[in-house]
């Protein structure tokens, strides 16, 4: 029998206070053999977005590689970027990066699918995936860029592969970039079905999977189906990391063996890493990185830039920021903007930049997230506004 210890995080969003400077000691501790990132590492905190507008390569990717990631795989935010950057990022990262179901505009695979990992004598094949839901999450040029292939086909079609190239693995795990709907353990429904977070469905479609690792949801949960497939989230910004181990019997050991004997559960469990997390050192960047925050934003540039991004009949964008660090600040929310639908009376109650408006007609107005009631509200967008503006201003 051979021990394969997997540790894992996800939603880190270049953020490197929080835990991720912790990782090291926690690492050695537990005696990891694999460390694998779930997604969103690069891209989500002021630091990441200093890295993109300043740096051709972020320093999020000198993190990765010092940490000795061993296998990586993109999330959603990961492309806010684009296709290009994403790429170039990875070009200059040593850890596997995989993706079985993110294709480029002509259908073509980004990354590979999956990567194989070796502990003795003992073989882990790792298949990435991302949420199928992403073209509702990205900006819009990137929806031009990539195409998500549903994650049950592309792990189908990667499982099918990997048995017609005779490829031996021992352990299958998949990382996957969505959320959990469902008690992974008694299968209880927790909210409604999403195809933005399919776990559960993964781990019943694909009994065959030994470890999965969500998500994208920021939530912090662990299980053991019934099945025998042990289930990590581990939350964001690296607060938890994630710590499964296992004893696994090779082909050679266990000819006459089921695969499900083969492998034994022995931990599925988080690892709190805030407490032990220290200030990460920037060395030369600190200062440009500090004035780069105060960067002076012309409000009146992203007020147009936004309306002409996002059609409505009103708009509310009294956006208050003056520099870079405090638009930030007011815009990395989840839903920074929301569109509602209200009668001109209350629109032009609390504007007043409209006060011609019918009272009793009804308008389309995109807002800052609560700038109207909730009971007028449309969509809630969910969208990295920060970052889209931040983009276009680099374009």
């Amino acid at each position: 029998m051979t021990q394969v210890t997997i540790a894992a995080t996800t939603d880190v969003h270049g953020y490197l206070n929080e835990g991720l400077t912790a990782l090291p000691a926690v690492l050695e501790a537990v005696g990891a053999n694999i460390l694998i990132d779930n997604g969103d590492f690069f891209v989500g905190s002021p630091f990441a977005a200093y890295a993109f507008d300043q740096l051709a390569v972020s320093p999020l990717v000198t993190v990765a590689n010092r940490l000795n990631y061993d296998v990586m795989v993109p999330g959603n935010h990961d492309l806010d970027f684009g296709l290009a950057w994403l790429k170039k990022q990875v070009s200059a990262l040593e850890a596997d990066y995989i993706c079985a179901n993110l294709k480029d505009a002509d259908g073509v695979d980004v990354f590979p699918s999956y990567s194989i990992q070796s502990v003795s004598d003992v073989k882990v094949a790792v298949v990435g995936l991302m949420t199928a839901a992403f073209n509702q999450l990205c900006p819009l040029e990137v929806s031009q860029q990539v195409i998500i292939e549903n994650p049950f086909a592309a792990l189908k079609k990667v499982l099918k592969q990997l048995k017609a190239n005779t490829v031996a693995y021992d352990l299958l795990l998949v990382s996957y970039h969505g959320g959990l709907t469902n008690d992974p353990q008694t299968g209880a429904t927790w909210f409604y079905p999403s195809i933005e977070d399919q776990a559960y469905q993964l781990m019943t479609t694909f009994p065959e999977i030994d470890s999965l690792i969500c998500g994208h949801q920021h939530f912090t949960n662990t299980g053991i189906h019934p099945q025998g497939t042990a289930l990590l989230q581990a939350g964001s910004r690296a607060h938890y990391l994630g710590l499964q181990r296992f004893e696994v019997e090779n082909e050679s050991e266990a000819a006459n063996q089921s695969a499900a004997s083969r492998v034994k559960i022995i931990e599925n469990r988080l690892l709190d890493l805030r407490a032990k997390a220290t200030k990460y050192p920037l060395g030369p960047l600190h200062e440009p990185y500090l004035s780069w925050l105060e960067k002076t934003v012309t409000v009146s540039d992203i007020q147009t830039w936004v309306k002409q991004r996002y059609p409505a009949d009103c708009y509310m964008l009294d956006f208050k920021a003056r520099n870079f660090g405090e638009l930030m600040a007011e815009l990395m929310v989840p839903f920074p903007l929301s569109y509602y639908y209200a009668p001109g009376k209350e629109i032009m109650a609390v504007s007043d930049a409209y006060e011609t408006l019918e009272a009793e007609r009804f308008y389309s107005t995109l807002a800052i997230t609560g700038c109207l009631p909730q009971s007028r509200l449309r969509e809630g967008l969910l969208l990295p506004l920060f970052d889209e503006i931040i983009k276009q201003q680099a374009d």
